[in-house]
């Protein structure tokens, strides 16, 4: 699986960046560990995605001001999607930029066989 190093912005502020982000289903998600935890803040939104299990969505705070439902988590993703525990994906559509600035490959991608 392909690493990326991204970062993630809103209102000119990055409120994340990683050389670890994991790309699915045109979204980013970032390592938690990688996401400024002051810009998260807990909502009761949950969803269902019927590969990858509940979805938890948080706000994200920026500048004081709130983008509603602007990430979120798969605390206890289904065990064929145990890859995005633990990471974070903001919703692009609400003004998060994801800025892409470099793409490390799997080193057991074909282009490392020679």
């Amino acid at each position: 699986m392909r690493r990326y190093t991204v970062r993630a912005v809103a209102s000119g502020q990055e409120i994340a960046r990683t050389s670890d982000a994991l790309l699915i289903e045109g979204n980013f998600y970032f390592p938690s560990h990688d996401v400024i935890s002051e810009a998260l803040e807990p909502a009761r939104l949950r969803t269902l995605c019927v590969w990858k299990g509940i979805a938890r969505y948080q706000h994200v705070i920026v500048n004081g001001e709130r983008i509603s439902h602007g990430a979120w988590v798969y605390p206890l993703p289904l065990p064929w999607a145990w890859f995005v525990k633990g990471r974070v994906a903001f919703d692009v559509t609400q003004g998060i930029d994801i800025v892409q600035e470099s793409t490390q490959t799997d080193i057991n991608s074909r282009e490392n066989r020679g």
